[in-house]
């Protein structure tokens, strides 16, 4: 990749406290993580029903 970004990740969580659970617990503990840019939709362009977003509770 070029330009700001190093890395590119689609995340897919159950709500915002999940999300945040996923940032503070997974991404912001990876080694040499310093600044961490989050964007997010507003509304369902395609539905996905196949992704399972349980599978990597702990």
């Amino acid at each position: 990749m070029s330009g700001e970004y190093d890395y590119l990740l689609r995340v897919a969580a159950r709500d915002l406290p999940d999300y945040e659970r996923i940032h503070k617990e997974w991404l912001s503990a990876l080694p040499h993580v310093v600044k961490i840019n989050s964007s997010f939709a507003l509304r369902e362009v395609v539905d996905r029903p196949n992704i399972d977003i349980d599978m990597h509770d702990a």
